[in-house]
């Protein structure tokens, strides 16, 4: 397990200076704490794991730090922003899309900010794009059936709403982070459940191997020469030592 997550969180090479140590050390907890915290138990576990720990706290990092700079998504926006008028189709829509995503609404209770307050944040959605047969102004001739590509923005989402940029980003980067080990657990359990399957078949190999060395093969003078295949033992050698490795480099 302690080499997946290494092997995950791929340390690119270089050293960071932008991650302190207090906030690698934290880091190192949180990875510990969201996959298996048995990890503790293992000599070393903190040491195996800073390098490639910091190259994802560093990659979450410096991928925040290249979001744009804020700008305005309101109504009175809509009217002069192009991109909002491509994200939403009225200003009636921007309103309900914001107003019911679940964390503003969660930002509102507790913070309770005031009514002409700005709440900062990431505003993510998602885009799609269909072929279609539209119309086009070619010159001054309106043609009909002229394949079109149509893009659609749907499933609008608030992301880390916070009373100033400073702390959007900081937890923009908690969630980044947060997600890089989400993805390492559903490694780790498809690992495990591949394990097992190879387990599985290392043992029913190996039950087959034992019987074959013995010359268990007490049904196979029941069958015609022309039936029975030949018993390759040492292909049947050869898989199992194979299905023992993967085992292993699980």
């Amino acid at each position: 397990m302690l080499h997946f997550l290494s092997s995950l969180f791929a340390a690119s090479g270089r050293r960071s200076d932008t991650v302190d140590k207090a906030l690698l050390e934290r880091a190192i907890d949180r990875v510990v704490d969201g996959s298996d915290p048995r990890l503790r138990a293992l000599p070393g576990y903190r040491k195996r794991l800073r390098a490639p720990v910091d190259s994802a706290v560093t990659h979450v990092i410096d991928l925040v730090n290249r979001l744009p700079e804020p700008a305005e998504v309101s109504c009175q926006a809509f009217r002069t922003d192009p991109r909002l008028r491509a994200f939403f189709v009225s200003p009636e829509h921007l309103q309900e899309a914001i107003g019911t995503c679940p964390m503003v609404n969660d930002y509102l209770r507790t913070a309770k900010p005031a009514d002409d307050e700005a709440i900062f944040g990431l505003l993510s959605m998602t885009r799609t794009e269909k072929n279609i047969l539209g119309m086009d102004l070619r010159g001054e001739t309106l043609q009909r059936d002229v394949a079109q590509v149509a893009v659609n923005f749907s499933d609008h989402r608030y992301v880390g709403p916070a009373a100033n940029e400073a702390e959007t980003r900081r937890e923009l980067m908690r969630r980044g982070f947060d997600y890089l080990i989400e993805k390492a657990l559903e490694g780790l359990v498809a690992a495990r459940s591949k394990k097992a399957e190879l387990e599985q078949q290392r043992h029913l190999l190996q039950r087959k191997l034992r019987a074959m060395q013995a010359g268990n093969w007490g049904l196979e003078p029941a069958f015609a020469a022309s039936e029975a295949g030949p018993t390759d033992l040492p292909a049947l050698e050869a898989e199992f030592y194979d299905r023992e490795r993967q085992v292993r480099d699980v």
